[in-house]
């Protein structure tokens, strides 16, 4: 079992789960914001390198018979600041591995983002609505998926986009500039810090915990014909505004103070998921309550 990105946020409570069922894992990184202690005291195989590095791709295929590819570039905010190593890594380095998987005949994963559909207002997204990217993040994932479709047309390649909506939980990093809302939110309210708001907190998002994304992407393995579907997106449905997520906060955190900045470039107003087919798929699945998902990820950051 092979991982891109294996020790990302998502990548390693992956790991960790297919570990646990006693799975062999090889985990390709270059730790360019993974973290080895993320699975510290655990056995599995490990290529340093990068995705874009032809001989570290080579050797990481060399113990794998199917791949999870999450390794990428994050945060749309950054990818503003560094386009051209967004659209590399995200873009030409997710074709390398296609291409490997090819060559190899080994199904394959592959990890896009809501970001895709853009901002208009459409109300939830379904895997057949328009793309309409709005900042370089987003476009690099849109043309990894573009190049996906070619292949499965062209060469009839054994591939599954996973579309993710917002995940969060534990292992996700909080101290860097382009970290994600929810646990940059988290570690400023453990310091006493106000939480900055972009905008004026209605903005709306369909959070999604990393242990329901991993049980998703756990279930491909088992389930071949997924892959007769081509995309699927994984988000539950619930539209959870920023404001609110600061209500629940707030139940932790007394005393808690918000900080309203200007909105910023390249963030949309709103992001939900139509789970008419993600339902069709896996009828009987109970998506984490958001408040139990919050407690969850807090109790990681307080005992870390």
């Amino acid at each position: 079992m092979g991982i891109t990105g294996g020790l990302g946020f998502i990548g390693s409570n992956l790991a960790k789960r297919l570990l646990e069922s006693d799975i062999n894992v090889s985990i390709l990184d270059d730790l360019s914001t993974g973290l080895e202690n993320n699975l510290l005291g655990l056995n599995y195989e490990f290529v340093q390198g990068s995705i874009l590095d032809d001989k570290s791709v080579s050797e990481f295929f060399n113990n794998v018979d199917f791949v999870f590819h999450l390794a990428a570039r994050g945060s749309v905010p950054r990818s503003f600041q560094h386009q051209k190593l967004t659209y590399d890594v995200n873009t030409t380095g997710s074709v390398r591995i296609m291409e490997e998987a090819r060559i190899r005949a080994t199904p394959i994963v592959l990890i896009s983002s809501s970001s895709v559909f853009g901002s208009a207002n459409i109300g939830a997204r379904s895997e057949s609505d328009p793309k309409n990217p709005i900042s370089p993040y987003a476009v690099s994932k849109l043309a990894m998926e573009m190049a996906s479709q070619v292949n499965r047309l062209s060469y009839s390649q054994n591939s599954l986009i996973i579309r993710l909506f917002n995940v969060f939980g534990p292992l996700q990093r909080s101290d860097h500039d382009y970290a994600a809302v929810i646990p940059k939110w988290i570690s400023a309210a453990i310091e006493g810090k106000p939480l900055d708001i972009f905008g004026d907190g209605t903005q709306s998002r369909d959070f999604t915990f990393v242990n329901d994304v991993v049980k998703i992407l756990i279930s491909c393995l088992s389930r071949p014909e997924l892959f007769n579907i081509s995309e699927l997106n994984v988000g539950f449905g619930r539209p959870v505004e920023l404001n609110e997520i600061v209500r629940i906060l707030k139940k932790d955190f007394k005393n808690l103070d918000t900080n309203h900045l200007p909105a910023r470039v390249g963030d949309i107003s709103r992001s939900l998921n139509d789970t008419n087919l993600f339902h069709t798929l896996f009828p009987d699945f109970q998506a984490t309550p958001i408040e139990q998902a919050i407690a969850e990820t807090i109790e990681w950051f307080v005992v870390r």
